[in-house]
């Protein structure tokens, strides 16, 4: 899909240990996906903590699966 040119947030899915997860939309160039949002919360993460998201993010990235659409950086809500 590319780089979205929107990320909008919905409904609270589940929280854990590294922080929330949303379903949310991302609207691009090519139309609107459904998507799964993780956000962090950085101050609580420990180095071991923000290792594991690391290792578990880019896994994610080597899918390739078509309901993925990246690991991105930026402000959370």
């Amino acid at each position: 899909m590319g780089t979205p040119e929107t990320l909008e947030l919905e409904d609270t899915i589940g929280e854990g240990g590294f922080g929330v997860v949303y379903k949310g939309r991302v609207r691009g160039p090519q139309g609107e996906v459904q998507v799964a949002i993780k956000t962090l919360k950085m101050q609580v993460m420990s180095p071991e903590d923000k290792a594991q998201f690391r290792d578990e993010s880019i896994l994610h990235i080597k899918l390739r699966h078509r309901n993925m659409v990246g690991n991105c950086r930026g402000q959370g809500p």
